[in-house]
This record gives structure tokens, sequence and C-alpha cells, in this order.
């Protein structure tokens, strides 16, 4: 009986989802970036290549390429290498951690086709590909079905990633 009563609590706890685990924003990434800036109402420096950040009592000293600035707070919104190699001098803990992450890049190509060219149902979001198979291809995925927002009724996008770590 309690295994049976464990199975049944845990059976209404468990929800199936027919939402993607993924998510995006309708209109992409830059909707959260947008978001963000709106809401900061301080001085806000995008796009901007950073050459060094240090401490001078108690502000931050950003050496950017054609100038410096002083500032009491920072927000780093890079790659963890690059964050890593910033922060070596004023938070070395951090550093470290930053460094030991390790990525690696992985490549796209979008195809646009109409959806009565396409023969697949696309009723799926996408497909994986296990490295045993030694395939040069990490995924594919059907991003029309995911997102259906992104593509008109009458266009299938497919995409396909390659070149991440399991690719052979």
């Amino acid at each position: 009986s309690l295994i049976k009563g464990m199975q049944a609590i845990q059976a209404r706890q468990t929800t199936t989802s027919t939402q993607p685990s993924l998510v995006s924003f309708k209109h992409g990434m830059g909707t959260f970036a947008s978001a963000i800036c709106k809401k900061l109402t301080c001085h806000i420096q995008l796009n901007t290549p950073v050459q060094s950040i240090t401490r001078s009592d108690d502000k931050f000293v950003v050496e950017l390429e054609e100038n410096t600035l002083q500032a009491d707070k920072l927000i780093i919104a890079t790659q963890a290498d690059t964050a890593s190699h910033l922060l070596r001098e004023i938070a070395g803990n951090t550093s470290q951690y930053l460094a030991k992450i390790r990525y690696s890049g992985i490549a796209s190509v979008s195809f646009i086709y109409r959806r009565d060219d396409v023969l697949h149902p696309l009723d799926a979001y996408g497909v994986v590909v296990p490295s045993s198979i030694g395939m040069n291809l990490d995924g594919v995925q059907f991003s029309s079905s995911k997102w259906t927002h992104r593509a008109p009724q009458d266009i299938a996008v497919i995409r396909a990633f390659f070149g991440g770590p399991q690719t052979r």
C-alpha cells in the first residue's frame, strides 16, 4: 500500500507538457537584451570591446579601445572565456571558474521550403543524431513546427546543426 500510495502521489505530480523544452522570444533573443536596457536607468554602452577591467578605490576602471570609463557596477555579457580574462585582476576566483567552462562552437544552416514540397509531416521538433552513427551532423530542428510564429503556415523552416563536440 505504501508503494501504491507513492505511485499515486507521483502520478498526480507528473505532468505531460506539449510545449517544447526549449523556448525563445517571439522576436528572438534581442527582445531580452532590449527589455533589460529599457529597465536600466544608468549609462549603457553596448557592442563595445573592452581591453581590461581594474579597480581604483571603489570604482571599476574599464579600458576601452578609445577611452576609459569608471563605473560603480558592471554587467559583463560575453562568453565565459572572455569574461574570465576580463575578471582576472578584480575577481580571481570567479575568473578561474569561468576559465573551466568548456564549450565548442556549432554551426547551423537553415533551409526554407514551401511546406507542400516537404513530404515529412514535421510533426515533431526535430531529431538529435547520436555520435555513434558517425555522421557529420548533430541534429535537425523543424523550426517552423517548434516556433510556429517564426514562419508563415505555408513555409517549412528546417535547421541542421553540425560541428559540435559530438560530430565526428
